[in-house]
């Protein structure tokens, strides 16, 4: 039986187009992300503000928006996007302090193993942020830094929260709640994730292994194509 590895990171590059997962694994053409999204820097500050409440500190508001600052410098953000920035940033101090949030764990790194006909896929990658609720129960927390608000339909799919809840479940034998939080609007919105999510999460792995492993890659055509690094290799080639 072969042996697969497979991490979260290639799984999602080749569910959003086996091109980009081709590219970057094969062909190790190189992704280069000059221009990061507002809403990563963003949770580049507030993954270390749980990360610090995880270890029994919370972060002044002060040292948040240093931390901010920096990135502004670093990433030559505009005083828009900086300000915009600042305030998602207070709104979600404000929220932190006045749930009393508490933070379990966060991109707690997993592994686990996937019997298929013919491969063995062990399977890795990083469980976001576990926080833990009044009622001292577990459950997986989105801090959503986006302008609109999230659409029910979309978190009810959203294969990333899937892979979290799946691996979970795989260490724990438990099974998450997941709340997300949208910092703009400050509305919570909640979803989960069943044996019928969790089964059709594996049958995706295993689909993605197969077509890996029989060399099976194809553009998946999208708004998103124009913007794609790969879009004038892929357009010759494909």
């Amino acid at each position: 039986m072969d042996i697969v590895n497979l991490n979260e990171v290639q799984l999602l590059d080749f569910l959003k187009c086996p091109i980009i997962y081709d590219s970057v694994n094969n062909k190790k053409m190189l992704i280069h992300k000059n221009n990061i999204a507002l809403n990563n820097l963003l949770n580049r500050v507030s993954n270390n503000f749980y990360l610090n409440l995880i270890n029994g500190k919370v972060l002044s508001l002060d040292t948040i928006k240093n931390k901010w600052d920096n990135l502004c410098l670093n990433y030559n953000l505009s005083s828009q996007q900086c300000l915009e920035g600042v305030s998602l940033l207070i709104k979600l101090f404000r929220w932190a302090s006045n749930e009393r949030l508490i933070i379990a764990d966060i991109n707690s790194p997993y592994e686990y193993s996937i019997k298929d006909n013919n491969y063995l896929i062990n399977f890795k990658g990083e469980i976001s942020t576990i926080a833990i609720n009044s009622n001292n129960v577990p459950y997986l927390l989105v801090t959503d830094f986006n302008n609109k608000n999230p659409k029910q339909t979309l978190l009810d799919i959203k294969i990333k929260y899937t892979l979290d809840c799946f691996a979970y479940w795989k260490i724990t034998n438990q099974k998450l709640k997941i709340r997300v939080h949208h910092i703009k609007t400050n509305k919570d919105y909640f979803t989960d994730r069943n044996d019928i999510d969790f089964n059709r999460l594996e049958k995706t792995i295993k689909n993605v292994v197969f077509s890996i492993k029989n060399n099976i890659y194809y553009p998946r055509e999208s708004v998103l194509c124009p913007s794609c690094e790969f879009v004038n290799f892929c357009r010759a080639w494909y």
